[in-house]
């Protein structure tokens, strides 16, 4: 009957659940539904019977359960013995046999009650414990290993008693503990005592537990970074292959390399020197490794190279390097740099330094605190090559970088000159030789590429005008050889052809018209040349070349002293130089006035001088002042490598030849001290001032090539330094003017 009215009562709540949901109204909520707790519904005692000797214990264990098959929690057990002079049994379920006979154990909960039925049995004197064997009879064990101990149970006769209770103990439990049925397991590192107890009667054995092996080692308390001094402990975590921790474990310490830090046989380590270092920890086969980096504290700034020497017009860069405090480097943050004389040197943001004029000055840089200063020297640099011609003199260095400085300008009486430099010449390009006059010059690129500067005024850049270019020129033909005279250029192309251009009105470019030639223009000859040589001086005009067969024209001006009606003839025919001589050398110099006076000497295969034309002022050193339309032999018997010829403004000419030890020897006009000696006094007349056969340069100099200007000449040693000398194209003139003496120019070293 019942369940039929909780049918009907579902079906009416559902029907009005339909109705309210039709009006509107939504249906009421079920209240939650409780669900009654499981109860105790029986007891069960495990195990449900024992079997006891006087003396031995054994525990039993209660659990409750509902009608539904499920174990049910119970607030608590309560035990109890039907007779305690038979057994007893504690509160935890534990039986303790007092005398023969039987007995139940009962428990209760919840009104449920279990029980065992437990056997005190009598014990025969036959059946005496007398002994127990336990198996094994020593135990070595690693930590945390488990192994079970047998013992057996005998009676004085050897019978082994089946049905006796043995209990075991441990008398070090942190080192090994040891369950009811004798599992040891070992907790420590050390020694214990297991015993088995049964009836009275004990034995023991003993337990040795050892260290497991490594399984795995991590270094714990290594900083990133370690400061010099600064200190710091590693600890070396050790596991076993359980994941335990290995007690105090035997390790070893090592740095790479070990003169970062100092390591102690503990793992405290302290910094000693910037670097990175890597520490390990090694236990038995296993290893583990942190890197530290070691810092230093910030002590001193230095700038390297210091002095630093650079080149006038270029640049090289100062480093800053910071150190620590065992003056190691360590990385530096910005440096700001400063230049005590800008106007010498310029320094840039990163240190790079810009050589603005031959001198010295003081580069300072400071980061935070510290602050240090380089000595820097602009210099020009030491010339591999020297060319020199009119007011001009110049040369390049092993690198093809090139200079050059003038002669200064005149100057009132009393007035010291200022001291001319050294500048870089068009430093874009890298040169293989040079060639100035007073009008422009040229030079050929170490690409092969000719390139002019300078004046416009006839042509003589060859860019096919008489424009002045804002650049320097670069001709669209290949020369292996350019010789810049005034107003006008001629070079050698790579089949020995002669080429001119510029001015023209002497006959000065081996054609008979135009006056001025605007390009290059083949000479007109079949001849083909192996060195041209012009005049680079003003009211020059004579140029002449020394064929391969090595027989020498000239055209242009003629080499001679004026006529009385006027200058020496010119003629642009190529004319063969007479005497039959032949040469491999030759330079060639007219200028002065209208009335123009030129000469020119040569050397012969075997560095023999020879000289020809105007020998007003001894010129030619022969002895004399006598001119010669021939060539005629230098006087004094010198073997010349090199030999040089230039004639002043004012008609002055002059001779030097470098002969094979190096020294210069010099003839001629020693106006100016030309010949680099004390020059004639003022008022003297100046063309009686002239030596008519060769004297020694003095100052003991030795060099590897001469040049002459107009009114003085330079000469370059085997270190690469310049002297000059007299009143031409010197770069120093602190100790007088003119210079009477070979000094090197200014700002070399």
């Amino acid at each position: 009957m019942a369940p039929r009215i909780a049918t009907l009562a579902r079906l009416l709540m559902m029907g009005t659940h339909a109705l309210c949901w039709a009006c509107g109204t939504p249906p009421p909520v079920n209240p939650p539904v409780e669900v009654e707790p499981e109860v105790a519904a029986s007891i069960r005692v495990e195990p449900e019977s024992i079997r006891l000797h006087p003396g031995e214990t054994a525990e039993l264990h209660a659990t409750a359960w509902s009608d539904a098959g499920k174990q049910v929690a119970v607030e608590r057990f309560d035990w109890s013995s039907s007779s305690t002079a038979t057994a007893t049994v504690s509160a935890e379920g534990l039986v303790e046999a007092i005398s023969p006979g039987e007995v139940v154990v009962s428990v209760r909960a919840d009104g449920i009650e279990g029980t065992s039925q437990i056997v005190v049995l009598p014990i025969d004197d036959g059946e005496r414990v007398a002994r127990i064997e336990i198996e094994p009879d020593s135990l070595a064990l690693l930590v945390h290993q488990g192994k079970r101990l047998h013992a057996t149970v005998l009676s004085e006769h050897g019978t082994v008693l089946e049905d006796r209770k043995v209990e075991w103990t441990s008398d070090t439990p942190e080192v090994a503990t040891v369950s009811r049925d004798g599992l040891v397991t070992a907790k420590a590192i050390g020694r214990a005592n297991v015993t088995a107890t049964s009836d009275g009667v004990s034995s023991s054995v003993q337990i040795e537990v050892t260290s497991p092996p490594a399984a795995s080692i991590r270094i714990e308390g290594a900083p990133g970074e370690l400061f010099i001094g600064e200190e710091a402990q590693l600890v070396a975590r050790v596991n076993d292959a359980w994941g335990a921790p290995i007690v105090d474990p035997s390790v070893t310490w090592e740095a790479k390399p070990p003169e970062l830090i100092t390591l102690s046989p503990t793992g405290s380590v302290a910094g000693r020197q910037a670097g990175v270092v890597t520490v390990y920890a090694r236990v038995e086969a296993l290893e583990a490794s942190v890197r530290i980096r070691i810092s230093g504290h910030s002590t001193s700034l230095e700038l390297t190279p210091n002095p630093l020497i650079v080149d006038l017009g270029y640049h090289d860069r100062l480093r800053a390097t910071m150190r620590d405090e065992n003056g190691d480097p360590m990385e530096v943050g910005e440096p700001a740099f400063s230049s005590s004389d800008p106007e010498i040197a310029a320094v840039l943001d990163d240190g790079t330094v810009v050589g603005k004029k031959a001198g010295t000055t003081t580069i300072s840089a400071t980061v935070g605190p510290l602050e240090t200063h380089a000595q820097v020297r602009v210099v020009i640099p030491r010339l591999a090559k020297l060319f020199v011609g009119g007011n001009t003199a110049g040369g390049l260095t092993v690198d093809g970088r090139a200079y050059y400085w003038r002669a200064p300008l005149p100057t009132r009486e009393g007035q010291e000159p200022q001291p001319q430099t050294a500048v870089p010449f068009l430093d874009l390009y890298r040169f293989e030789s040079l060639s100035f006059s007073d009008s422009h010059a040229c030079g050929i690129t170490t690409s092969g590429e000719t390139i002019c500067t300078g004046d416009n005024d006839w042509g003589q850049l060859g860019n096919g005008t008489t424009d002045l270019p804002l650049d320097a020129v670069s001709l669209g033909f290949r020369f292996i050889s350019v010789s810049a005279g005034y107003g006008y250029t001629c070079a050698l192309d790579p089949v020995s052809r002669a080429f001119c251009w510029g001015f023209n009105l002497r006959g000065q470019l081996g054609i008979k018209s135009p006056e001025v030639v605007l390009i290059p223009t083949p000479v007109e000859t079949d001849l083909l040349f192996h060195q041209p040589s012009t005049s680079p001086t003003r009211v020059g005009g004579t140029t002449c070349g020394i064929a391969l067969d090595e027989r020498t024209y000239c055209w242009g001006r003629e080499l001679r002293d004026p006529v009385e009606e006027g200058p020496p003839p010119s003629s642009s025919a190529l004319a063969e130089v007479e005497g039959g001589n032949t040469f491999v050398e030759i330079s060639a110099s007219t200028g002065g006035y209208v009335g123009s006076l030129g000469h020119a000497c040569a050397l012969t295969r075997e560095g023999e001088g020879y000289c020809w034309g105007s020998n007003l002022t001894g010129q030619l050193g022969t002895g004399s002042n006598g001119t010669s339309s021939v060539p005629v032999p230098i006087e004094g018997g010198h073997v010349f490598t090199r030999i040089r010829t230039a004639v002043s403004p004012s008609s002055l000419g002059f001779s030097c030849g470098l002969a094979e030890d190096g020294r210069a020897w010099c003839w001629g006009s020693n106006a100016f001290s030309q010949l680099g000696k004390e020059a004639c006094p003022r008022g003297n007349d100046i063309f009686l001032c002239y030596e008519a056969t060769p004297i020694l340069l003095s100052g003991q100099l030795r060099f590897v090539d001469i040049g002459l200007g107009s009114e003085g000449g330079c000469g370059l040693d085997y270190e690469g330094r310049v002297y000059c000398w007299g009143y031409g194209a010197v770069g120093r003139r602190s100790q007088g003017y003119p210079l009477e003496v070979p000094t090197q120019i200014a700002g070399q070293e």
